[in-house]
């Protein structure tokens, strides 16, 4: 349960982290 946040907070954060370089 808890490894499984973990894992959705870390695709999230990846996601936006992919967002953010595209738009640069």
């Amino acid at each position: 349960q808890s490894t499984m946040a973990y894992l959705m907070v870390d695709m999230y954060t990846l996601n936006h982290i992919s967002t953010a370089v595209k738009r640069d």
